[in-house]
């Protein structure tokens, strides 16, 4: 195998595992907006499409590169906004540990963006300490 391909398989695993820690240390009883997810998802969005425009001049790998270690570094904040969006949302953190799958997270993302909050206190099986 290239070496190049060989550190684009060893950052994706670390991102993937870096999303995992993040939504297992998610314990505190904060809630993520809409609007607030939004904001993640739209600045994640947009400096992704910047590391291409910027890095397209180069090989593929380079893109890669540059694309997996920017994922890398925004695993773990995304992951917790994530838990915290799904708490406001109503639903457990399962939702989140899904969104690790390729497609499937970018539908719960989307379904996350427009769904509305849950009104009121937290439900007791969505209660961090237990």
């Amino acid at each position: 195998m290239d070496g190049a391909l060989i550190f684009i398989l060893v950052i994706a695993a670390a991102a993937l595992a870096l999303h995992i820690y993040g939504v297992r240390s998610e314990n505190s009883r904060l809630r993520a907006t809409r609007m607030d997810f939004f904001k993640w998802v739209a600045a994640i969005f947009i400096i992704q499409f910047m590391i291409g425009f910027v890095f397209g001049a180069y090989s593929g790998y380079v893109v890669n590169i540059a694309s997996l270690l920017f994922a890398m570094a925004v695993a773990y904040p995304f992951a917790q906004v994530l838990v915290r969006r799904c708490r406001d949302a109503g639903w457990t953190k399962g939702a989140a540990y899904a969104c690790a799958v390729p497609y499937l997270g970018t539908f719960i993302s989307l379904v996350l963006l427009f769904k509305g909050s849950e009104p009121g206190p937290l439900r007791p099986d969505l209660n961090p300490e237990t």
